[in-house]
């Protein structure tokens, strides 16, 4: 079963609140019907893979094992080939997205996160089903991705060395990836900063409390 917005608010929004992974999956998780529903299972791809949306719209099911897939050098911006492990959240992703409408299994050319028959998604079409996703859900101002750029900062959160994380999202040097996350490191400073304050304020709340008790027992 895919995350919710529910499942995550109260422990990822008050202990580091993420902007990018709150925001990604309040729109994912609106509900919604038809196509933009179909394929939201594509953008908790993005978040669970960090791939890139053209690499996963174009995964076929022959390029799936059971325990990895793999994006061709075709595939890959960067032209090189590499293996993707399937995690138990990913995986039951997949499995729903295996059976045709008839309720048999997709053939092997068939695409992974394209319509019911298994026809390739285009990219405007693609685009068109974020906007729609983002407006049901009245996100602003979140890109595709940074759905992706979550991924990154998740795996460097868990303490993932950085040259890991720059093969998970298929940069060609850690100074790409460390620039892509960038923004996304300023918002975890911000989120420390404002814990600062929210003990600082505490503390003066303890000590008000403290001294309202001795003139109690003074008076």
């Amino acid at each position: 079963m895919c995350l919710t917005f529910g499942d995550v608010a109260d422990h990822y929004v008050k202990t580091r609140a993420h902007p990018y992974y709150v925001d990604g999956l309040r729109a994912i998780e609106v509900p919604g019907r038809g196509s933009v529903s179909l394929h939201r299972g594509l953008l908790h791809a993005i978040i669970e893979t960090g791939c890139r949306p053209g690499e996963l719209r174009t995964l076929q099911w022959s390029e799936v094992a059971q325990d990895h897939f793999v994006i061709l050098a075709a595939k890959a911006k960067d032209r090189e080939e590499r293996k993707i492990p399937i995690m138990p959240t990913l995986q039951k992703i997949l499995q729903r997205r295996k059976l045709g409408p008839d309720g048999a299994e997709l053939a092997l050319d068939a695409f992974v996160f394209g319509n019911e028959a298994g026809e390739v998604l285009t990219r405007k079409r693609l685009c068109d089903l974020w906007r729609a996703t983002c407006e049901r859900a009245k996100v602003k101002n979140l890109h595709l991705h940074d759905l992706r750029g979550e991924a990154g900062s998740q795996l460097l959160e868990a303490g993932v060395p950085i040259h890991e994380v720059r093969d998970a999202l298929g940069h060609s040097s850690t100074t790409m990836t460390s620039t892509y996350l960038r923004t996304r490191t300023n918002s975890l400073t911000r989120a420390y900063k404002q814990r600062e304050v929210h003990r600082a304020r505490k503390a003066m709340r303890l000590a008000k409390s403290g001294q309202s008790d001795l003139k109690r027992k003074s008076s």
